[in-house]
């Protein structure tokens, strides 16, 4: 595990093999709710988007979309293939929005 990740469980007392308790989302978005008060981070934040999050990161680092469907518990690499192809479009639109180079040769 990450040191920093270990860390931050430590000091929330979360011990043992699951770092949430509870079974239901609710539960656990009270939970993430109170660490974003605590960390003053507006950003509404679920167990849906910490998910998403997590794993558009380990895309964008590269991180082998294999691995990311481990670390994720995706059954179907088809589920993970789906964050793929959207951080892809994301990166064309970003591109599109550059000149073109026949603008630059006039």
């Amino acid at each position: 595990m990450c040191a920093e990740a270990e860390a931050l469980l430590r000091s929330q007392k979360c011990s043992g093999e699951y770092v949430f308790k509870e079974e239901s989302n609710q539960k656990v978005n009270v939970v993430l709710k109170r660490w974003c008060k605590e960390a003053r981070i507006k950003k509404p934040v679920s167990f849906h988007s910490a998910r998403h999050t997590f794993c558009v990161l380990l895309l964008t680092k590269e991180v082998p979309i294999y691995t990311v469907q481990q670390l994720m518990c995706h059954s179907d690499i088809g589920t993970t293939k789906v964050y793929a192809d959207l951080l892809n479009k994301t990166k064309t639109k970003a591109l599109r929005k550059l000149p073109t180079l026949a603008a630059h040769q006039q």
